[in-house]
């Protein structure tokens, strides 16, 4: 028997006092199989919607149409809804209607996956018609019945299966998998908001990266990028793809470092037209093409004065998501330096056994002198490949430590640093606000490459000069 928590034994307790069936069903039953912490609880009873409301007077009404009522106990919530069949379903999503029913078994059998279709009593035991249990032990994900009729009623289950085997490492069954690829094109009805929550969910879970590769081999990549992002996918992107997805579980599991990893496997422009596929909130649309834009221009910073301009740029908020980011990258690029190492080891073994390989005048692998590795460009993938990570951990070693002298020194950095604002401006008899702030931005430009030049009065005589000059070429 599966243990439920006394809060919600206690509810399941109180219905079948009162004489009718009630188990709690679904996820939550999953979750408690796996030895996981359920994050939502839902029970599921032959009791009606009315009778529901009259058990529990204190809960609050969720979905009346669909008879689901939420009911605390305790630190628990669960929602506890009446056995129902679904009817037809006509947008890919929701059915248009329900008939509420007397029988636990026809309520299983309109849920997705047979993981999810188990119903547990602490009065009548388990209910598990379609061998969920067996399934879950066997880490495999089952579509109930015709996997294809339960994608047809709804689409968004395609992305749930992915969501799943990267958040539970479950694999996909084999004709359930073929089901979801026959119908990916369902996903077209499926709202941005849906297909963004879903993506969100796969790529920040445990196996990620499982979910990556899925989306890759399903053909779930345009429902992601869009249509006509993921149709000029080159290569060389694919490639980097594959890559993030083997070490992405290395990194941090936060949604906007994360991502923008994703997005930093394609070229800008088709990374930015999919950032704008999927509807993202400003501030995280923001965060992604800073990601997409100007992550190079960071990795180009050679001294303090680059750093603080490019700080004036972004923000020292940005700034520090971007070096995050920077050096979750970088842990990508040394799992790769350590995969391209592991497979030219095996390689060199193979050679030594067998005699090595020798790229010809047209680059084809001829066999050479036994014993010895030979080739067109002696090293150069070793050396791409190490150069790339060096670059990046050298980038953030660098930048770190030009941080940490402009902190120390209390270099200015900001204009609210500046010895002078605008209205010690005004008082030298300037009035248009562009001019002010061109003077701003002059002033501040020369404190950054001189320190030492930030005293009120070097600056206003430098910005009294510097307007009389432009009065004079004006003239």
């Amino acid at each position: 028997m599966i243990k439920l928590p006394e809060e919600i034994a206690h509810i399941i307790g109180s219905i079948e006092g009162a004489g009718y069936e009630a188990y709690a069903v679904g996820g939550c039953v999953r979750d408690s199989i796996l030895g996981r912490d359920p994050g939502d609880w839902d029970l599921t009873s032959n009791a009606s919607r009315d009778i529901l409301e009259a058990l529990f007077p204190d809960a609050q009404i969720v979905n009346k149409k669909l008879g689901v009522i939420r009911v605390s106990r305790g630190d628990i919530t669960a929602d506890v809804a009446a056995y129902r069949i679904d009817g037809e379903y006509k947008d890919y999503r929701r059915p248009e209607t329900v008939i509420f029913t007397e029988d636990i078994n026809e309520d299983l059998r309109r849920r997705d996956f047979t993981m999810n279709a188990i119903a547990v009593s602490p009065v009548r035991g388990v209910v598990d018609p379609y061998g969920g249990i067996e399934d879950i032990g066997r880490k495999l994900i089952r579509g109930i019945g015709e996997p294809r009729m339960r994608f047809e009623e709804d689409a968004l289950r395609i992305l749930r299966a992915v969501r799943f085997a990267a958040q539970l490492d479950f694999e996909i069954e084999e004709d359930t998998f073929r089901a979801m690829k026959e119908k990916a094109a369902l996903l077209e009805h499926i709202s941005t908001e849906r297909i963004r929550e879903e993506f969100t969910k796969t790529i920040t879970a445990g196996s990620g990266g499982k979910g990556l590769e899925l989306y890759i081999k399903a053909g779930l990549l345009p429902y992601i990028l869009g249509e006509d992002c993921a149709n000029r996918i080159s290569d060389e992107e694919m490639k980097r793809l594959a890559e993030l997805a083997e070490a992405i579980h290395l990194t941090k599991p936060d949604p906007a470092l994360r991502i923008a990893l994703f997005y930093q496997c394609f070229e800008e422009e088709r990374a930015l037209c999919a950032i704008d596929n999927l509807g993202y909130s400003n501030e995280m649309k923001k965060l992604l093409r800073f990601a997409v834009s100007l992550f190079a221009e960071m990795e180009k910073i050679g001294d303090k004065v680059d750093l603080k301009r490019f700080l004036v740029k972004v923000g020292l908020a940005h700034y520090r998501y971007l070096t995050e980011l920077a050096e979750q990258r970088s842990k990508v690029l040394r799992a790769r330096e350590a995969e391209s190492r592991s497979a030219a080891a095996e390689a060199g073994l193979r050679f030594r056994e067998e005699g090595d390989l020798r790229p010809d005048q047209a680059g084809n692998m001829q066999h050479g002198k036994k014993g010895t590795l030979h080739s067109g460009n002696e090293g150069t993938l070793q050396s791409c490949s190490e150069g790339t990570l060096q670059s990046c951990e050298e980038g953030l070693r660098r930048r770190a430590a030009l941080f940490k002298e402009i902190q120390d020194n209390g270099e200015p950095v900001f204009q609210k640093d500046l010895a002078v604002n605008g209205s010690d401006l005004i008082r030298l008899g300037i009035s248009e606000g562009e001019e002010i702030g061109r003077l701003l931005g002059f002033l501040l430009d020369t404190v950054h490459r001189f320190p030492e030049k930030n005293d009120k009065r070097l600056l206003l005589g430098m910005a009294a000069a510097r307007l009389e000059s432009d009065q004079t070429n004006m003239n």
